[in-house]
């Protein structure tokens, strides 16, 4: 199955990055990956959530004290490429455990 990606973003806070992509899937399912890597461990967080009509309903759910999470480079990191590497990593993570969960 392959996902078509709608929609994109990286945001880098002071204390924080935040990347946002939206999916669509073969079967129309909508599918928005958000993953926040924060200073502290505890505030950051990795989400794939399905639109259901009216609302994001979450599917996969990672906190940020998972080791795959805590592996993610440091939010003040300035190697880009090794941060966007990890990232896609997690985003190809989360899509595959979206596909074995939602079929």
């Amino acid at each position: 199955m392959d996902d078509i990606l709608i929609d994109r973003g990286v945001v880098k806070g002071r204390q924080d990055y935040v990347l946002e992509r939206v999916y669509a899937r073969d079967n129309g399912d909508r599918i928005k990956v958000r993953i926040k890597r924060d200073s502290y461990d505890f505030q950051s967080y990795a989400t794939a959530e399905r639109w259901d009509g009216t609302h994001w309903q979450n599917v996969v759910r990672m906190d940020g004290m998972h080791p795959t999470m805590a592996a993610l480079p440091s939010y003040a990191t300035r190697d880009l490429r090794e941060r966007d590497a990890a990232l896609e990593n997690l985003v190809e993570d989360l899509l595959e455990e979206v596909a074995l969960i939602l079929g």
